[in-house]
């Protein structure tokens, strides 16, 4: 409304860019959260999907086949829990929270087991890379989207670069 009129909107702090007052700084973050819920819905509904189909293909499904799946839902359910809660800035407190530890927990996993990441013995083909290049993108997206802090979003952004990396040095 205030942009619209021309009008100045909060202050900002004249160093960092940042709002000068904190509970402009939560407003904001509750607001990009929720203004982020179909990109968000989009992508987790796609990542369940996908791994449905591919452990109604596999022929011996395995834990990791089953898991995956499982875990795609519970997040869908959960991040449509989070935009339905009317505490706004808890809700993206949460799912920021939420979506660092699976940045992290994914990150470990790349790291002490490249072989979900990579196929060492086959190398790694042309479509594994274009699908860590849509995988990146939409992490990019997501990250970029929670309401974080610069430093916090950075550094989430410096992990998920680094993943692919991390799995391939490993696998070497």
């Amino acid at each position: 409304d205030d942009l619209e009129r021309g009008e100045p909107g909060p202050p900002l702090h004249p160093i960092t860019g940042t709002f000068a007052d904190a509970t402009h700084a939560k407003d904001f973050a509750a607001r990009c959260f929720r203004s982020a819920f179909p990109l968000h819905a989009l992508l987790l509904a796609a990542f369940a999907v996908g791994d449905t189909y591919y452990y109604c293909l596999s022929s011996a499904p395995s834990i990791a086949s089953i898991t995956f799946p499982l875990v795609d839902w519970t997040l869908l359910l959960l991040r449509i829990g989070l935009h339905r809660s009317s505490d706004h800035s808890r809700a993206q407190q949460l799912g920021s929270a939420a979506w660092a530890l699976f940045v992290v927990l994914w990150t470990l996993a790349g790291v002490f087991d490249p072989g979900w990441y990579w196929d060492p013995a086959a190398g790694v083909s042309a479509g594994q890379m274009g699908f860590a290049a849509v995988i990146g993108f939409g992490s990019a997206l997501v990250n970029s989207s929670q309401g974080l802090s610069f430093a916090h979003k950075t550094t989430l952004a410096l992990v998920l670069l680094l993943v692919p990396w991390m799995a391939l040095a490993a696998t070497v």
